[in-house]
C-alpha cells in the first residue's frame, strides 16, 4: 500500500485526516486499485478517541468502506507510546461484490489493533503493529473462507512515518 495523507487538527481535540491509497496486490485475481478517504477523530473523549473513516474506491471497484472506532494511546516513556484499539466496519455491495462476490451492503468486519511507536526526533517515527480481524456478515464471513481460507486474519507490520 502507497499512501499519501494529510492531517491537521482545526480546533483542540478535533482530528481531521484525507488522504490517498494506491494498492498494488500481489495476488493475480486482483488489479492495482486507488481509494481516497477522510477520516474525523475525537481525541477529547477520554480513553476512547471515538473515529469515523470513510474510504471510496474510485478505479476497480467504484465502492465504500467505512470504519467506526474507539482507541487510546499509552505514553510508556518520552520517545515510545502504545496505541490500542477496535472497531467495525460497513461496505456497500460494489465493495463486498468485488473482495467477496457478495452483491450486498453489510457490516464487514471488526478489527483489534495495536501498536508500539518510537518517534526519532519530531518529523519521523517507526511502528511495528499487530492486527487481528474478522469478518462480521455471515454471506461475507462464508465468502471470504470459501475465496481465501479463511474470515479471521493476524497482520503484523511495521510503518515508518515521515511527517511535515
Amino acid at each position: 500500500d502507497y499512501t499519501v495523507s494529510y492531517g491537521f487538527s482545526p480546533v483542540e481535540g478535533l482530528d481531521l485526516e484525507a488522504g490517498l491509497i494506491w494498492y498494488s496486490f500481489p495476488e493475480p485475481e486482483f488489479d492495482s486499485t486507488g481509494e481516497v478517504y477522510g477520516s474525523i477523530t475525537l481525541s477529547m473523549v477520554p480513553y476512547l478517541s471515538p473515529s469515523l473513516t470513510v474510504y471510496y474506491d474510485f478505479d476497480e471497484v467504484e465502492g465504500f468502506y467505512g470504519t467506526l472506532g474507539i482507541g487510546h494511546t499509552f505514553e510508556l516513556a518520552d520517545c515510545l507510546s502504545l496505541s490500542l484499539g477496535a472497531s467495525v466496519a460497513y461496505a456497500d455491495s460494489a465493495y463486498n461484490l468485488a473482495y467477496f462476490g457478495v452483491d450486498d451492503d453489510g457490516f464487514n468486519d471488526g478489527v483489534l489493533n495495536a501498536s508500539l511507536d518510537y518517534a526519532v526526533g519530531d518529523n519521523f517515527s517507526l511502528s511495528v503493529y499487530v492486527s487481528y480481524s474478522e469478518m462480521l456478515d455471515r454471506d461475507v464471513k462464508n465468502a471470504a473462507e470459501a475465496g481465501y481460507g479463511d474470515s479471521e486474519n493476524v497482520v503484523v507490520g511495521l510503518n515508518a512515518t515521515f511527517a511535515f
